[in-house]
């Protein structure tokens, strides 16, 4: 249950990091908003906004590690990968003040747990230097077509996580990149409320600059 869910998270924060959807482009109103003014996660989405390669390098991480968990053979290695890439995302979340501390700290606990079985096997191969145990699968099922039945299943189940979640962030994708035919950013020239011109100045609270 721990790998199913952590894998549907980070497939759903990978391909949303790939379209992208999570981190769309710089808006205009950030690009005016003098560098001082920033919030510490304003700073942080501004960072990640702006470069398209690392929003696909997060994402493909993200997305990599979420699709190893729904095997059992890959589940360590996607397990690791899990725990590299969600801790540096736990660190931002917590140095950047970003709302999302108790959520992204459960998932690095989840994939904490999920490569625990194995941590005895990881200590003595890095650590001691040792050949580690070989691990026996359990398989439920004494019959080879129970077992390709359920492994045919769980694989169009995942297929369907898969294709659901890439279909919901396409979606929300191409509302976001649908713009108006004047979108853009304009400098305010002039000014009038009641009639009466309001002048540029930057004491001026009313007066639109852009």
């Amino acid at each position: 249950l721990c790998s199913y869910y952590l894998g549907y998270i980070m497939m759903h924060y990978g391909i949303a990091k790939i379209l992208p959807v999570q981190f769309p482009e710089v808006t205009y109103r950030r690009l005016v908003q003098p560098y001082g003014d920033s919030s510490p996660m304003g700073l942080a989405w501004t960072f990640f906004q702006f470069s398209d390669g690392y929003k696909m390098f997060l994402g493909l991480g993200e997305s990599l590690g979420g699709l190893l968990l729904f095997h059992k053979r890959t589940r360590l290695i996607g397990g690791l990968l899990c725990i590299v890439v969600i801790s540096n995302i736990v660190a931002v979340n917590f140095f950047f003040d970003v709302p999302v501390k108790l959520f992204s700290s459960m998932l690095l606990l989840l994939a904490f747990i999920i490569v625990a079985p194995d941590l005895r096997r990881l200590f003595d191969f890095f650590i001691l230097n040792k050949s580690p145990e070989i691990k026996v699968f359990f398989d439920p099922f004494a019959s080879s077509k129970w077992s390709q039945g359920i492994f045919i299943i769980k694989w169009l189940f995942v297929l369907f996580i898969i294709y659901k979640t890439i279909s919901r962030n396409w979606e929300a994708y191409n509302m976001r990149t649908a713009k108006p035919y004047l979108y853009g950013m304009y400098e305010v020239e002039t000014f009038v409320i009641n009639k009466d011109t309001i002048p540029p100045l930057l004491t001026e609270t009313y007066r639109w600059r852009y």
